[in-house]
């Protein structure tokens, strides 16, 4: 089985450099167009199951990726949560929260602004990739996050804190495969062909 996983197009929290985390933060238009050069990557594939975050923003790029589509829209494959600092731009974090801030942003731990760690959003990337592994299919899309793609990543190659060492561009499509029993990744970031 492939798994084709799409990162939403540029959303307002992107574009506005402000922390989105599990808020409703819809496209731009360059996340639309973003959208749909992912949909021109994914054409000529047939996928048995598509699935999708329940954020407006993955939502939104899956219905411009796959016209006509119908996903499934779990909240196991949102962003990693960021608590309070949701909405808020980065600068004025870093400016105003200092060094505990930074330890934040570098840990991927979120919990003392009532949010979520890198573990615990790995945790639910796992419990997704483990309902995969159960499903009768050759060809599996999921639209989701940077974050989330960086976890299944992660969980893959059994590593820990990529985010900070990786890109995973808007509209990138990373295609992963689940065979014999073990899961590995085929290419990471692809926004040109795959």
């Amino acid at each position: 089985m492939k798994v084709y996983m799409i990162r939403h197009g540029e959303s307002e929290g992107n574009r506005d450099s402000r922390h989105t985390g599990q808020s409703q933060v819809p496209l731009t238009e360059k996340g639309r167009e973003d959208a749909r050069r992912a949909g021109r990557l994914l054409a000529g594939l047939q996928f048995d199951r598509v699935y999708s975050s329940d954020l407006i923003r993955a939502m939104e790029t899956q219905a411009l990726a796959l016209p006509g589509v119908q996903a499934e829209r779990l909240a196991l494959l949102r962003e990693l949560d960021v608590g309070s600092l949701a909405g808020r731009p980065v600068q004025e974090c870093r400016e105003q929260l200092g060094e505990a801030y930074a330890a934040c942003r570098r840990d991927r731990d979120f919990t003392v602004f009532g949010g979520e760690s890198n573990t615990m959003q790995r945790e639910r990337v796992q419990k997704f990739l483990s309902l995969l592994e159960e499903q009768p299919a050759d060809h599996i899309a999921v639209f989701c996050h940077a974050g989330t793609i960086t976890c299944a990543l992660e969980a893959v190659l059994g590593i820990q804190n990529a985010y900070a060492s990786l890109v995973c561009d808007n509209g990138s499509v990373s295609i992963f495969e689940y065979k014999n029993g073990g899961w590995r990744l085929l290419k990471w970031n692809c926004t040109g062909t795959l």
